[in-house]
């Protein structure tokens, strides 16, 4: 999809509703926070998932131009 709107929620949520295997990517080009939270949410119910995590590099990588500072580097 090249472009996800508000419009999409319910489409959306229908389609994880209906899904045999959820797909998340969770990479170091946004923070993902909340495919982070419904990942483990979906885990933790047992949802079959695939999760790829490509990890953060640490201080100084820079997300949206801000820089990573420890206070998020896990």
């Amino acid at each position: 999809m090249s472009h996800w709107g508000p419009e999409l929620i319910e489409l959306e949520f229908q389609a994880k509703q209906n899904a045999a295997i959820l797909f998340f990517v969770i990479d170091n080009q946004t923070r993902s926070v909340a495919s982070m939270i419904e990942a483990a949410y979906l885990s933790a119910k047992r949802q079959k998932l695939i999760l790829v995590i490509h990890a953060y590099q640490g201080p100084g990588q820079k997300i949206w131009g801000e820089d990573i500072t420890e206070e998020y580097v896990a």
